[in-house]
């Protein structure tokens, strides 16, 4: 069965490759695509959007493809430049303009409205897409766990600055995968593979995961964004730093809240060292 969201990340697909145009799924429904949540992981929160990164050079082309997607009956947000939504308006799409015309200094000025999007680590990322998908779904083209996280500390930096009331979702993508990447179970031995490989006798197996993230981060990383995710790790490793009290706020149920801040100290530091590792 087609879902309506699905159904809206085929037509995005299909409008764009008939104007011969790259695009990236690159928000929250990369976790419905990925192969990396295993079933023993916790089930991520559903969304109901579908962002991509719009690979064009001029804002002709990217008019074109959004006058694609309203031939086949999507709407234009009124008042978010960069959304359009189905007939029924419960499905969102967030398309991105990436490209030497729009986007040269990392930053995108939308016309209409005049507002500022950084776009940081996009070009990077969806360089390096996922080479499948989870059985069932259509093979489009979708960021890896790595590039998510990357461009989610990105946002979490700038919503949280901004007051935008989005950056706890931010907090929860980025700890899901701190805690989760590279299951310990029976069938993945990355995290063994890699304190071998590095001879880390001393950290747990437990963050180990959050280490191999931060190794496989690292390429991804244009200078602007190597700065971001530094700045990130030195701001968040206070045990009373915006990123760790969101995650206690947004987990306030849990009967042990001290120990989970002691927890993201360490899924950070083991994040820090991978990431600065060779």
């Amino acid at each position: 069965m087609i879902t309506e969201l699905l159904k809206a990340v085929l037509d995005v697909n299909a409008a764009a490759e008939a104007l011969g145009i790259k695009v990236v799924l690159v928000g929250a429904l990369m976790m419905e695509f990925t192969t990396e949540i295993r079933p023993d992981y916790p089930q991520p929160k559903k969304t109901n959007d579908a962002d991509f990164a719009v690979f064009v050079e001029n804002w002709e082309s990217f008019n074109r493809l959004r006058a694609g997607l309203e031939a086949k009956g999507y709407l234009r947000a009124p008042k978010v430049e960069h959304r359009m939504v189905n007939e029924a308006k419960s499905i969102l799409i967030d398309l991105i303009p990436i490209g030497g015309g729009i986007t040269g200094d990392g930053k995108i000025a939308w016309p209409e409205s005049e507002q500022v999007m950084t776009v940081i680590g996009f070009p990077e990322v969806c360089a390096a897409t996922a080479t499948e998908v989870r059985e069932g779904l259509p093979k489009v083209p979708v960021i890896t766990v790595p590039g998510f996280v990357l461009l989610k500390i990105i946002a979490f930096q700038d919503r949280f600055e901004e007051k935008d009331l989005k950056y706890p979702n931010d907090v929860e993508h980025l700890a899901y995968w701190f805690e989760h990447y590279a299951s310990i179970s029976e069938k993945d031995e990355r995290r063994f593979a890699l304190l071998q490989q590095q001879g880390w006798t001393d950290l747990d197996v437990n963050f180990a995961g959050a280490a191999l993230l931060g190794r496989e981060v690292r390429p991804l990383c244009s200078a602007d964004a190597m700065t971001r995710i530094r700045k990130f790790i030195v701001d968040s490793l206070d045990p009373y730093s915006p990123f760790i009290e969101t995650l206690l706020k947004q987990r306030r149920s849990m009967s042990n809240p001290e120990g989970l801040r002691a927890e993201a100290i360490e899924w950070l530091k083991a994040f820090q060292r991978g990431f600065d590792s060779k």
